[in-house]
């Protein structure tokens, strides 16, 4: 038997760097989601691009890390318990709860608010449409 030995750095080349755009792009869409409550046009263009410049630092610095090492944890379970195996059964589950994330977001008729709880809803009681 072969034994596969996955380098970090591919790992951060091919996995952890999609995964945080991915996630990324999931708070993009609760961004624009949210920017809709806003009434003037002037401010939502400037929440819009305040939120999407810090947003990239955010990636970077807190979900990059974030997912790396969530990964590293699902791998090491993984292949604590069944080895080879194990590790890749935990990188499908972790990688088919990415898909079925998006699928809800992006196929369902009613988009971000299939994901979100009930008190993130856009609601017209919302103290920005009076601006």
């Amino acid at each position: 038997m072969v034994k596969v030995k996955v380098k970090a750095r591919h790992r951060k080349k091919y996995v952890i760097l999609p995964v945080s755009l991915l996630v990324f792009n999931v708070v993009h869409e609760f961004i624009v989601y949210k920017a809709d409550v806003i009434g003037n046009r002037y401010i939502q263009t400037i929440f819009l691009m305040v939120m999407f410049m810090s947003g990239f630092a955010f990636v970077t610095f807190i979900v990059a890390p974030a997912v790396e090492r969530t990964v590293e944890k699902i791998m090491l379970s993984g292949k604590k318990g069944a080895g080879f195996l194990g590790e890749i059964i935990m990188a499908i589950l972790f990688f088919g709860a990415l898909f079925y994330l998006y699928l809800k977001v992006y196929t369902s008729p009613s988009g971000i608010e299939s994901i979100l709880p009930g008190p993130l809803l856009n609601s017209s009681k919302s103290f920005f449409l009076k601006w």
